[in-house]
């Protein structure tokens, strides 16, 4: 697979910014998911990703049974670079039916930051896990209000999940929407004020969770909302110069005038900007000075009428501003929707009723106003608050108005995109013309790269003693690879799908050997080594190896507290003793605990937070011994 290009982005934009403090892994199935239920003889793939501002970066992706053996190793390497991402695919040859598997993402950078993440593969049906029922919490809403939320839940074995509840409020619905979610909608009346007991449960048709909620009606007074209309400007009416805005707000429980009024406009993409905002302020009427303003033909007008119980009424309009002595310009070329590539040329028409056309300055930008082509990215920067939906400059000059820009649209990635061309006169006066939507589509040339063997061989044997020699090996392209001898000792045999080499020398002495591995598309790779068969046995000792890792966090709201839930995997060949420390990002809590676990022990670690605030919390797990590190995030909202 050719590397993930968005990923580029993602390393300049965060080294400028220097947000980043430690290693950082991700992986997800083809699914978006960090878990995938397939059927044998099906094929699956999974992305991945490593990012770190202290590089080098030691990293390799490996794949283990149930019972924690190796049963396939993708990849094993060290790369400078900030950012590693790759994909790689899983065929029925990599595994049995009704089995499971783990895909361990594991890196180390320069300063020995350490992070993982686990992808989990379920072949058929395997043995069954229960269901999990995400917090819910109680309701509270007053009569007459509409009362909406998602109940959610997921299941390890991605089992189809049945969603239900009991004794609902009459007059109320919940509806499974067979994707793992359910809606529940009710508009409780003046008369059902009161508390509700409601269940929800969620079954695999094996095993079951539930969680019982309060919903509780306040009794309140009928409210009912304030109306409003716009006047003046009428729909797609052209505006200029000193205007006023009239509208009409009424509200059947209170007088007009202490209505409260918020006057707002946009355009171009830009955000809304507030004319006037203030408390019983509804005099029906808004004098607003355009001048200054861009010229442009996609302005929107939003005026929100607010009663004294918050409920608000909206009505929009949509009009021209086209003010005197201000530039004017029509974007020719890309049109709404035009698909474009390769050298293209940008058209637009930019006139002035008082200086010559041609010493108009003209900039021309353009954006991906939703990354919908950079998922992980995205997601990766979303947990540092970052939102990649800023303008870049294509052209920005002074008297250059010739109406054409001959863009090289291969430089850019294929999405989706905002086009902006805004003239502006001597004076300062501008005009705005604005795409909202365009899209650069590129053909991609396609290359194939030669694989690549990554172990080591194994050159001392004794006589009669049977060899063994694992090769491992990867392909850039993700090509199927296959294994052969192409110089080999008599008796010696590859297996073709995974390197394995076995043989057992008949007789002292050096043997030439040639391992090639070939991707089936013309590509390959050779490895040639010598054995040197010895007469008595070669004694391997071991070495101590730290490998433990934070599988899984689980955060679940418990009244005022947080219950921390830490499984924690040793596949190492040493005991850990460990120091577990659980951090509260927002407030700087910390808890920690000391903990033993044994080799190849896997094991659920409760930690509870006491007293935790209301809000988002941002929950960091470290488990740290004298010689390894490993560290997971989880986010929850506290109501």
């Amino acid at each position: 697979m050719k590397i993930i290009r968005l990923f580029l982005l993602l390393v300049s934009f965060l080294l400028v910014i220097n947000t980043a403090s430690a290693i950082t892994t991700y992986g997800e199935f083809q699914n978006g998911l960090s878990s995938i239920n397939i059927n044998d003889g099906d094929q699956v793939y999974f992305d991945f990703a490593l990012f770190s501002i202290n590089p080098l970066i030691k990293y390799n992706v490996k794949m283990y049974d149930i019972n924690t053996n190796l049963v396939k190793t993708f990849v094993d390497s060290t790369s400078s670079n900030n950012l590693v991402s790759d994909r790689y695919f899983i065929t029925q040859a990599d595994y049995i039916n009704n089995a499971r598997y783990s895909i361990i993402i594991d890196g180390t950078d320069a300063v020995n930051d350490a992070d993982s993440t686990i992808l989990t593969l379920q072949i058929g049906r395997g043995f069954n896990n229960a269901p999990i029922l995400n917090l819910i919490g109680n309701k509270q809403i007053d009569e007459g209000q509409l009362l909406q939320f998602t109940i959610t839940a997921t299941d390890q074995d991605n089992d189809s999940l049945t969603l239900t509840t009991n004794a609902l409020p009459q007059g109320a619905v919940f509806t499974d929407n067979n994707d793992g979610t359910g809606s529940f909608t009710w508009m409780p009346s003046f008369t059902q004020s009161g508390t509700y007991n409601v269940r929800f449960t969620a079954s695999d048709g094996q095993f079951a969770d539930f969680e019982d909620i309060i919903i509780t009606v306040n009794d309140i007074t009928a409210n009912n909302f304030p109306n409003v209309i716009i006047n003046a400007p009428q729909q797609n009416e052209a505006v200029s110069g000193i205007y006023d805005i009239i509208w009409t707000a009424t509200d059947p429980d209170q007088p007009a005038n202490t209505l409260d009024m918020m006057i707002e406009y946009t355009y171009n993409g830009y955000p809304w900007q507030a004319l006037e905002t203030g408390q019983d302020n509804n005099d029906g009427t808004f004098t607003w000075d355009t001048a200054g303003l861009s010229n442009a033909n996609d302005y929107t007008l939003r005026v929100t009428a607010i009663d004294d119980q918050g409920n608000p009424a909206i009505d929009t309009v949509l009009f021209t501003l086209d003010n005197q002595f201000t530039p004017n310009i029509n974007i020719i070329a890309p049109v709404e929707n035009e698909v474009i590539s390769g050298m293209y040329n940008i058209l637009w028409q930019a006139t002035d009723s008082d200086q010559n056309p041609q010493t108009l300055d003209i900039k021309i930008e353009y954006r991906d106003p939703d990354n919908s082509n950079n998922r992980i990215l995205s997601r990766v920067l979303n947990l540092f608050g970052i939102a990649l939906t800023h303008w870049i400059t294509l052209e920005d000059s002074q008297d250059n108005n010739d109406g054409a820009l001959l863009w090289d649209t291969t430089q850019i990635l294929n999405a989706n995109y905002q086009l902006r061309i805004i003239a502006t006169d001597d004076d300062g006066n501008t005009a705005t013309g604005f795409i909202n939507l365009f899209s650069v589509n590129n053909i991609i040339p396609q290359t194939n790269n030669n694989p690549v063997i990554t172990s080591v061989p194994i050159t001392n044997s004794a006589i009669y003693q049977q060899y063994n020699y694992d090769v491992e090996a990867f392909d850039p392209d993700n090509d199927l690879l296959t294994y052969s001898l192409t110089m080999s000792p008599l008796g010696m045999n590859i297996d073709v799908s995974t390197g394995l080499i076995l043989w057992i020398p008949t007789t002292i002495g050096d043997y030439n050997v040639v391992v090639r591995v070939s991707d089936n598309n013309g590509g390959f790779a050779d490895q040639a080594f010598i054995i040197n068969v010895l007469t008595q046995g070669i004694t391997v000792f071991g070495r101590e190896r730290h490998d433990f890792m934070i599988s899984n966090v689980i955060l679940k709201q418990d009244n005022n507290d947080l219950s921390v839930l830490v499984h924690l995997d040793n596949n190492g060949n040493r005991e850990e003793e460990l120091d577990i420390i659980i951090t509260d990002a927002g407030t700087g809590k910390i808890i920690k605990q000391k903990f033993d676990l044994d080799i190849h022990q896997g094991t659920w670690r409760f930690i509870p937070l006491k007293n935790i605030e209301k809000g988002r919390h941002i929950i960091k797990v470290e488990a740290i011994s004298k010689a390894f590190k490993s560290s997971r995030y989880g986010y929850i909202y506290i109501n």
